[in-house]
């Protein structure tokens, strides 16, 4: 009897403790796939250069607490609002992460090579680069605060959209004949 009374107690509680459990490593696998990984920048930079946009990516590595911040309070909402889809492709790059990426070029890279190869040192750290890998020399690298940073990056991306159509625009190398 004794313990048909404490299923009848202890069932419901243990069921909704494990139902919020359940509930909360769903929410935990959604937000972490909210910023698409970078697998394959030469399609990316390919369909970046389509959309005439630049490329963010966001350099993040396992357990940094400011990386969680940016995305959490900066990232994970611009894209969610859809505002963005039209300004700037976001890829993020682990650069703890075993695996090779394809590059820009085409070629087999490590993340921490790929980080290397933009000089990425600190994470948090956002490149903005055209569809082909090339550096803007806009780059936003840790936090300082996390108050101005989605202003700060919201102007980089204009910056770069900006850098993007100049560099699309056909260049007059001379004079029409008269």
């Amino acid at each position: 009897m004794l313990n048909k009374l404490a299923f009848k107690l202890f069932f419901p509680t243990i069921f909704i403790s494990m139902l919020a459990f359940a509930n909360f490593i769903s929410l935990a696998e959604a937000e972490s796939d909210d910023i698409p990984k970078a697998l394959d920048l030469q399609k990316d930079g390919l369909l970046a250069q389509e959309k005439g946009i630049p490329v963010l990516l966001e350099f993040s590595m396992q357990g940094c607490p400011f990386c969680i911040e940016v995305e959490e309070e900066v990232l994970r909402p611009m894209i969610g609002s859809g505002m963005y889809d039209d300004k700037v492709l976001v890829r993020k790059v682990m650069i703890d992460d075993d695996d090779e990426i394809t590059d820009f070029n085409g070629e087999r890279i490590s993340y921490e090579d790929l980080a290397s190869r933009y000089n990425v040192y600190v994470t948090p750290t956002l490149v903005l680069v055209h569809g082909n890998g090339k550096e803007m020399g806009l780059e936003m690298v840790g936090v300082t605060t996390i108050d101005f940073y989605g202003a700060y990056l919201n102007q980089a991306i204009e910056e770069a959209l900006k850098k993007v159509s100049t560099a699309a625009k056909p260049t007059n190398v001379g004079s029409p004949a008269s």
